[in-house]
């Protein structure tokens, strides 16, 4: 609550000053921007002081320009490891600077600080459990669709354990109930299985046993989303669910061919499957025999 009230205060004239050892120096200067755009706030410790985190809150608040340019580059930094590198305590350290810039007014800020603040998760397992928190508590809270969206992405990528993900899947099992989302809650739930594989069952669900409901029940964008999933299952888990995904590939290839990009991903699908050898080609045959 204190950074977010530091967010109202009046913004400072200029950046934070940079402080700490000659080393701490070199980790900022190793970013570039980070240090001329009001990002390095090392105390002789290596991490970010309270009283630090509160001016840059408020430098954010005034400058939401300069601000969007510091958090693109913090959002590099961070996942090309740089700043880990130098100094390992500097990227919890300002956890609490890209928390604050969530709440900023501005939505393109939030947007970027929802980036950075994914960078960090997966960055380390440890921050992970606070950064998915602070999702879960921006997402009945944001009205910026494109911010939505993307803490909603945050919840599948944050989702490293079990209570996690438990989570996370409760979402999207809201968002897969209304039909106009069902394209987003497929994305979500693939992003989900990348993080905890166990959740796979869930995602098979909504690709396959969705089969039983009547034709016609996928919309286009919802069918091509749904291709899209298929097509990235057998690219990249074919070995161990590949064969799962031919009954999803047979619904998209026979009872939705007028949609020609989700056909196309089904067939690319199938193909990679073909040169895995998890699906030989006499089982294609009959997959693709009636069309």
């Amino acid at each position: 609550m204190q950074l977010e009230e530091a967010l109202q205060r009046p913004p400072t004239a200029a950046a934070p000053v940079l402080q700490g050892t000659d080393q701490h120096r070199q980790a900022s200067e190793a970013v570039s921007g980070w240090l001329y755009c009001g990002g390095a706030v090392l105390s002789q410790e290596g991490f970010v002081t309270h009283t630090l985190a509160q001016q840059t809150a408020s430098w954010i608040y005034g400058n939401p320009d300069m601000a969007v340019e510091w958090l693109q580059q913090l959002s590099k930094t961070i996942a090309s490891g740089t700043l880990g590198r130098f100094c390992p305590e500097a990227v919890a350290g300002v956890l609490p600077i890209v928390c604050a810039a969530m709440v900023s007014p501005n939505s393109c800020v939030r947007l970027e600080a929802t980036a950075g603040l994914l960078a960090m998760a997966g960055h380390s397992r440890v921050l992970a459990l606070p950064c998915f928190s602070f999702c879960m508590y921006r997402l009945d809270k944001e009205s910026n669709p494109a911010v939505h969206l993307a803490l909603l992405r945050g919840l599948a990528d944050c989702a490293l354990d079990r209570v996690t993900a438990a989570a996370a899947l409760n979402a999207i099992n809201r968002l897969a109930e209304i039909p106009p989302l069902l394209g987003v809650a497929l994305d979500l739930m693939y992003r989900l299985i990348c993080n905890y594989p166990r959740m796979f069952p869930n995602l098979l669900r909504l690709l396959v046993e969705r089969n039983t409901c009547q034709q016609g029940d996928w919309s286009e964008e919802a069918c091509l989303a749904r291709a899209t999933a298929v097509f990235k299952v057998c690219t990249n888990h074919g070995h161990i669910h590949g064969v799962e995904m031919v009954p999803a590939i047979s619904d998209i290839v026979c009872n939705y061919s007028s949609n020609e990009d989700a056909v196309a991903l089904a067939l690319a699908g199938l193909c990679k499957l073909i040169d895995s050898s998890v699906v030989d080609v006499k089982s294609a045959w009959k997959i693709l025999g009636s069309k």
